[in-house]
């Protein structure tokens, strides 16, 4: 009984997924999962070419329930991250919102959706399938 139970708790400790606040100036309150200023390679199988894409990936916990009210969240959010990804010189924004399966403190699987921006040369940031 004893050691079904330090297995929990072992288990639980390395499940259990950290998060930092993130609050914007209008109050809004985010529980970021992961940001990162990242690369992602592209393979044409086409042309047998190799791409780059570098770009700002912010995957946090969204504060709706459903998938759709999770994408309108995060194109509300996009354009107050569209300032940092300009100053790392990035043409890239990745949004990730995310809900935990379970519980966000051990959440044992986080389901995300995908939201892609685009900043174009004239300097607008479009969303892009």
């Amino acid at each position: 009984m004893i050691a079904a139970g330090a297995v929990l708790l072992l288990a639980a400790y390395f499940l259990h997924t950290s998060t930092k606040p993130l609050t914007l100036s209008d109050g809004r309150r985010f529980d970021v999962l992961q940001y990162d200023r990242n690369t992602l390679a592209l393979y044409d199988p086409k042309t047998g070419q190799w791409d780059r894409e570098q770009r700002l990936l912010v995957k946090y916990y969204s504060n709706s329930r459903d998938r759709d009210s999770m994408l309108v969240e995060a194109r509300a959010l996009a354009p107050a991250l569209f300032r940092i990804a300009d100053s790392l010189g990035l043409r890239v924004l990745f949004l990730e919102p995310a809900k935990p399966l379970f519980l966000r403190s051990y959440p044992l699987l986080i389901i995300t959706w995908h939201v892609r921006f685009v900043h174009d040369s004239s300097g607008v940031w479009e969303e892009q399938p």
